[in-house]
This record gives structure tokens, C-alpha cells and sequence, in this order.
């Protein structure tokens, strides 16, 4: 007798059987929560700003084995915007599904992406998923990389939690330097920017989006609504919010996302952008998130930037050197796909020089 496989989408009451399989495929959230997991997976794809709701799946004999999903966001490209999705939690019970069962999914996801008008698609994929996308689903590699950039904040501490290896002889060079410390502490002094915490994000925010959106080829939009929930709402997990304000104005922040514990501790920029015209505010945000992930006992500050990002050079000024990605991250090729042909869409992705203004925080990967 055959075996009764469905392709799908995602229907009320999928979701303890979606928590089943995620968490059978692989460690779901990709970071600390302080909610069930129930209540972060509603969050995340029930509670969206757009409410749009993309879940592709395959059922074998009542069970859940496949699934793949999409998280919807406004994204602006060539200064015009569009509707756009990422690619999400994309996984399969090995025991019982092939590859083809998982791409299935995927078709199943993007019959639905098509009927509600998505215009653009982006994913950094698992290598296997990366030729799939390329070679059935119309997606491009852009030809950018995520770099990844390290600052060692206390070295003995670090030097004991992550033994002997190349981060090892890093955060040993960093010690015995001692000019990035200077250089932090006389850009904090001489700045006219001062930088607060918020338990929230206000209404000057979309003004600071649309200020900062010119530096960029590709952006996510940052509407206020997107980031109090991406960032505001603890189901989402634990974020620290830096705003920095020059004359009592906003001219930038930085999100932070620690993880781990006691002398294991680390911090991630997760978020970051400036205003144009206070460009001095990078520097001292990336300096006061060292101060303040130092302050609350991380071990090491790190932030993940798209090669050819214009933070690059703040980010290598104030201390932190490029390391190789961990084996095994995923986070690292951008594809893309302009689902509807748009010539403009198009024409933008044809730069040679593209800049792109995606960090962790805008992707499910933190």
C-alpha cells in the first residue's frame, strides 16, 4: 500500500505539529527565548506586521515532515519600495522525506508568495539549498558574502572560554596592541552624540530610515511598527536598544543580542544604521556597544556586515578584525529572486558595486 503524502500549506492547528518536526530538524529559535516556544513561534508568524502567512508543507500519514516557510517585510530597492519575503526555518524529518519532498514544500510556499503580489525574495541557504534555489527557482547569487568582525572584551576571560584556535591568536593580538581601547575612549569623549537605552522604538525612526535608505542599493524597511516587533516584543526574545541623539535628535542605534552565560557570554550587534549627516554617530555607537556589552560581562562583541557595507571601515577602525564564518553557518550568500521580472528591480541588481543593508536582525538567524 502506498504512503499517504500531502503537499499543503499551513492550516489552524498545524502549529504544535510545525514545533514537532523544527524542533526534530534542528535547535529552534535560533537564539534564547524567555517564552515557550509556542508562543515565539506565533509571534514570529502570526503576529507579523503585514500580516501575510507563507508555510509550505508535506504530511505523511498525519505527520508533519516537511516545512518551509517565509517572512514577509517591506524592502526597498533602488529607492523604490516593494513587498518582499525572506526565506524561513526550512527543514525536513530525514527519516522520511527526500529532497524532492522538501522542494515540494517550497513550491507549495511560493503559490502562495505569487497570489498575494510578493515582489522580491532573499535567502542566505544551507550549500544543498543554495544550488536548489539557483537551479529551480529562478533565485541569483548577488555576489555578496556576510563578513563577520570580532572584538575580544575580555581577554582573560576569552582566552579561557574558547581555548586554543585562530580566535585565540585574534583576541592575543588585540591585547597587545592597546590603541583601539585609546581610540574608543577618545571618540566617546569628544563626540557632541550622546547614546541612551529605549525600551522602544518612537516615531523618529521612519525619519531616520528614509534618511539613511539613500546609502543603499537594498534595504529592509524600518517602519516603527516593524521594529518594535522585531526588537520591543520580549516573544521575539531579549534585545537591548541603543539610540544615539545629537541635539536631542536621533542620528542612529544599535541593537544588541547577548547569549550564553557567566565567563561564556558574548554580544552581536544584531541592527545598526546612521544618519548620513551625523556619520560620527557610527563610530560611537560601535564604541558604545563594546562599553556596554563589556558592562553586562560579555566576553567578546561581534557584527556581521555584507562585504562591500560602508560600516566596514568603522567597524575594523574601532578594534574589531574579520574572522572566517564557523563552520557549518549558513548565514553567508545572499541569493535573491525578482519574482515579477521587474526591469528596475532588475537593473539595480546588475550593479557591479552593490550595496546591500542586511544585518542578522533582519533575517530569523538571531
Amino acid at each position: 500500500m502506498g504512503r499517504e503524502v500531502t503537499v499543503r500549506n499551513y492550516k489552524p492547528r498545524d502549529e504544535e505539529a510545525i514545533l514537532r518536526l523544527l524542533e526534530r530538524a534542528f535547535v529552534w529559535p535560533a537564539s534564547e527565548i524567555e517564552v515557550s516556544k509556542m508562543d515565539h513561534w506565533k509571534w514570529k508568524y502570526l503576529d507579523n506586521p503585514m500580516e501575510l502567512l507563507f508555510i509550505g508543507l508535506v504530511e505523511d500519514a498525519g505527520e508533519l515532515i516537511c516545512h518551509s516557510a517565509a517572512l514577509p517585510f517591506m524592502i526597498m530597492i533602488g529607492g523604490k519600495s516593494y513587498r518582499g519575503v525572506e526565506g524561513s526555518d526550512v527543514c525536513r524529518d530525514k527519516d522520511r522525506a527526500d529532497e524532492e519532498m522538501i522542494l515540494n514544500a517550497i513550491r507549495s510556499k511560493y503559490a502562495v508568495i505569487d497570489r498575494n503580489g510578493i515582489d522580491f525574495c532573499f535567502s542566505f541557504p544551507v550549500q544543498d539549498m543554495y544550488y536548489n534555489l539557483l537551479r529551480k527557482f529562478d533565485y541569483i547569487d548577488t555576489g555578496l558574502e556576510t563578513e563577520r568582525f570580532f572584538l575580544v572584551l575580555q581577554p582573560e576571560k576569552f582566552f579561557a572560554a574558547v581555548g586554543e584556535g585562530s580566535l585565540k591568536k585574534i583576541a592575543y593580538r588585540l591585547l597587545t596592541t592597546g590603541k583601539e581601547n585609546t581610540r574608543r575612549s577618545a571618540i566617546e569623549a569628544s563626540s557632541e552624540i550622546r547614546v541612551e537605552d529605549a525600551d522602544d522604538f518612537g516615531p523618529d525612526i521612519e525619519q531616520l530610515f528614509l534618511s539613511a535608505a539613500g546609502q543603499f542599493d537594498i534595504i529592509i524597511v524600518r517602519s516603527r511598527e516593524r521594529m518594535n516587533w522585531r526588537y520591543a516584543d520580549r516573544r521575539g526574545g531579549r534585545y537591548h536598544i541603543r539610540v544615539a541623539r545629537k541635539g536631542g535628535k536621533l542620528a542612529g542605534y544599535a541593537v544588541l543580542k547577548f547569549s550564553g552565560t557567566g565567563d561564556a557570554k558574548s554580544c552581536e550587534i544584531a541592527d545598526m544604521l546612521v544618519h548620513p549627516d551625523h556619520p560620527d554617530a557610527l563610530d560611537v555607537l560601535v564604541c558604545d556597544s563594546a562599553k556596554y556589552a563589556e558592562g553586562f560581562g560579555a566576553i567578546s562583541l561581534s557584527c556581521r556586515l555584507l562585504n562591500n557595507h560602508p560600516y566596514i571601515p568603522a567597524v575594523r577602525r574601532m578594534g574589531f578584525v574579520k574572522v572566517r564564518n564557523p563552520s557549518g553557518v549558513h548565514w553567508v550568500k545572499l541569493t535573491v529572486r525578482n519574482l515579477r521580472k521587474n526591469p528596475e528591480i532588475d537593473s539595480v541588481l546588475k550593479k557591479g558595486d552593490l550595496r546591500v543593508h542586511i544585518m542578522v536582525g533582519d533575517t530569523d538567524g538571531i
